[in-house]
């Protein structure tokens, strides 16, 4: 499986070159094999790329980021169809029962919760508060109806940057966890495409404006990988940083515990989304299903 991903930020062009990325900076070129590539983030409106490139990434299945003024993600490339049974994955889809539906949501609700709690013992949080998170993850039920989610993040987001913190305000914590989830983000969105899921049908999300409610449902565990990383490394009055974005970036590539071997995340999070639709097709497989460890081996 691919491993690189390009930062780019002072280059002028890119373009293709046989069966390279070639990256033309101040009269220098840079050739790098197509193969080795997950994906390219592209910091700096300036630059050029060519049809013929992002074509061929594509085909490729290489994740081409673009940012805004902010350095956020806000735009990415995916094929239209990335698996050759994608019409036949996408009738299954169609039929998933609300039965499975719910309970493949709890599954991952509890996860969620449980990875959060995980945080907080890593960060040596409050032992109450740590046993209520857990005490969330055994009540919550299929579809999650008494909203466990929702009121363990409000615990767990207090706990973590302190009582005061306000989710989606504009500072350096929220910037960071707003552009690492965009990158998990798009690792999702690219294995499920690949596996020919349509990800507009969620199990759970289904907002008529959101393109990847399904992705949004299947990343809901992954989320406590960034905010462990953004607590132990970007603090609120400080400014978020090229090299905190590019630290960001190289997670997805390091090594996570998952099914008791040490493999990349970007591994474990294409074979979450193979479990995850043999688990939609046979409920009996849900026993199988597992989310890779919040640890990091290269952190």
């Amino acid at each position: 499986m691919s491993w690189r991903i390009v930062f780019v930020e002072e280059s002028e062009r890119l373009l293709l070159y046989l069966d390279n990325l070639k990256v033309i900076s101040d009269s220098k070129e840079i050739l790098i094999p197509l193969g080795d590539i997950n994906s390219i983030m592209i910091d700096n409106s300036r630059v050029m790329l060519s049809v013929r490139l992002v074509s061929r990434c594509v085909q490729e299945n290489i994740i081409i980021f673009t940012t805004n003024e902010k350095h956020i993600p806000v735009s990415i490339t995916l094929p239209l169809s990335g698996n050759y049974r994608a019409s036949q994955v996408f009738r299954k889809q169609l039929n998933w029962t609300k039965l499975h539906k719910d309970i493949m949501w709890q599954v991952i609700i509890r996860y969620k919760i449980l990875y959060q709690a995980k945080v907080l013992q890593n960060v040596l949080g409050n032992k109450d508060v740590i046993e209520r998170m857990l005490k969330f993850v055994k009540d919550t039920k299929p579809a999650d109806p008494l909203n466990c989610e929702g009121l363990a993040a409000k615990m767990y987001f207090r706990e973590l940057f302190g009582p005061t913190f306000v989710r989606h305000n504009m500072d350096a914590v929220n910037i960071a966890m707003d552009y690492g989830y965009s990158i998990v983000r798009s690792q999702v969105a690219r294995a499920v495409i690949a596996h020919g899921l349509n990800a507009q049908i969620g199990i759970f999300h289904r907002s008529s404006t959101n393109a990847f409610n399904l992705v949004d449902d299947i990343m809901e565990p992954l989320r406590p990988i960034i905010d462990l990383w953004v607590r132990k490394n970007i603090n609120e009055d400080e400014m978020f940083l090229r090299k905190h974005r590019i630290e960001i970036l190289r997670l997805v590539t390091q090594k996570v515990k998952y099914r008791d071997k040490k493999v990349t995340l970007i591994f474990a999070i294409n074979d979450v989304v193979e479990r995850f639709i043999a688990s939609m097709e046979n409920i009996e497989k849900i026993k199988e299903f597992v989310y890779p460890s919040i640890l990091l081996y290269d952190i």
